[in-house]
């Protein structure tokens, strides 16, 4: 038994690789469309900008 991969050995109450297929067949691995890449700098755009406003706005109204 020193030779036998862990895949063979069963686990009771492990969850085995059936109870994954309807995830892997799924589009959960798919790479995002364009329009979703876009969509997602914009909204990473958004919080930096938002961000650096923020602080800008902090830093100005400390007092010197």
């Amino acid at each position: 038994m020193r030779n036998v991969p862990r895949d063979a050995i069963p686990i009771a109450g492990a969850p085995n690789a059936e109870s994954y297929a309807e995830l892997s067949a799924s589009s959960a691995n798919a790479p995002p469309a364009p329009t979703e890449v876009f969509a997602r700098l914009g909204v990473m755009l958004v919080v930096a900008l938002a961000f650096g406003l923020s602080a800008q706005f902090l830093v100005g109204n400390l007092p010197h």
